[in-house]
């Protein structure tokens, strides 16, 4: 009986080490990665590899402590023996990029260049806008001697990278660096030379570095490009929020306007220009946004698109609007709050004494019929 007893004991003895040793095991995982991941960033290779197998030992499949000791077997030039690494841990992951980047990287290390290519295309067909491995790849295929491939792989690249240089060219501009903002609306150019909006853009940032000259060409192939382009036919028009059209109109700051084409029978897609011209633009506190940027001039629409951008004025005075050089123009008159309060009181006052004049107009009117009314009864 009591050895029974001490059998049984002992069964639930090792059952509860089992269940210790289970609870405690994420938690050693996660203290030996850190510990590896310290070693790996102090350049600690050998020692980093060797927590990470640790880790190997109580999860195999463990993804992160594969990648480990790949990277630390990559760091190390065993780029054969890296590989294999990686590829168990893109067995756990099969889409990861950055494991397909770098079995490639290792290819690559290792003069095998058709291997590289294969799998930076591959990364490719899971992010294709990643511009590192974009990068890589027009680098393997230039060493492999595929030169009209890395160039096109460097088009792509550059493709991929225009909407940062816009983006970085405005964020320049509106911060007053407008050498820096040139650098990247001429990168930008690279990608489409043939970008009408960048052109004038890139005149305005060249005007205000104080290159008149460069400002002057650019802006010349910008409207030579226009005319290139336009074939358009049809009105502008310009409409408050509420949908109204605005021809001529006395409205305070701020207003807000959108404006619309108005396309025209033998209207064919392509660029239209409009300008705004009037009050001059403060260099602090500009005249006119353009959907939401400083106005700079002129606006480049597409006609095959109807709607155009909201227009908003911030300073009093006339603007016109016109359609391509010659087309009809639209004058929106912006006043200030004080100017908009005197003629409201205007419009108020005249109506008040118009109505005074009415009703003192209709009882002259009665009493001219009651002085004839009278004057028949008394001729009777």
């Amino acid at each position: 009986m009591r050895a029974w007893v001490v059998a049984a004991m002992a069964v639930l003895m090792c059952v509860h080490v089992v269940a210790i040793s289970a609870m405690a095991q994420p938690s050693s995982v996660d203290e030996l990665l850190k510990e590896a991941g310290s070693k790996y960033y102090l350049g600690e290779y050998a020692e980093a590899k060797e927590i990470y197998l640790k880790v190997l030992e109580l999860d195999e499949r463990n993804v992160f402590a594969l990648y480990g000791v790949a990277n630390c077997l990559y760091a190390l030039e065993s780029y054969a023996e890296a590989i294999e690494y990686y590829e168990r841990a893109l067995d756990v992951q099969p889409d990861n990029v950055v494991l397909l980047n770098n079995i490639a990287n290792a290819y690559y290390a290792l003069k095998r260049y058709e291997d590289a290519i294969a799998y930076y295309e591959r990364a490719l067909r899971v992010d294709p806008a990643n511009e590192v491995v974009l990068e890589n790849l027009a680098n393997a295929q230039y060493a492999a001697g595929d030169y009209e491939g890395a160039d096109a792989t460097l088009k792509k690249l550059e493709r991929v990278r225009l909407p940062t240089y816009i983006l970085t060219a405005r964020t320049l501009m509106e911060r007053g660096n407008y050498t820096g903002a040139i650098q990247y609306y001429q990168r930008a150019l690279d990608v489409e030379p043939e970008n009408i909006s960048l052109l004038v853009e890139l005149s305005y940032a060249q005007y205000r570095s104080g290159s008149l000259e460069d400002a002057l060409a650019t802006h010349a192939k910008a409207l030579e490009r226009m005319e290139r382009a336009r074939g358009y036919s049809g009105a502008l028009s310009l409409s408050d929020d509420s949908g109204r059209v605005v021809r001529l109109a006395e409205v305070g700051i701020p207003y807000t306007l959108r404006l619309a084409l108005e396309p025209g029978p033998d209207a064919r897609a392509g660029y239209v220009y409009v300008k705004i011209y009037g009050s001059e633009d403060s260099e602090d506190t500009p005249a006119v946004w353009v959907d939401g940027r400083p106005y700079y001039a002129p606006i480049i629409l597409r006609s095959d698109e109807r709607a155009g951008p909201r227009v908003v004025f911030t300073q009093a005075g006339t603007y016109t609007f016109q359609l391509n050089e010659a087309d009809a123009q639209y004058v929106v008159q912006v006043l200030d709050p004080a100017r908009m309060s005197e003629l409201a009181s205007q419009r108020a006052m005249s109506t008040y004494v118009g109505g005074l004049l009415l009703m003192a107009g209709i009882g002259v009117v009665l009493l001219g019929f009651i002085a004839y009314r009278l004057g028949r009864g008394m001729g009777r």
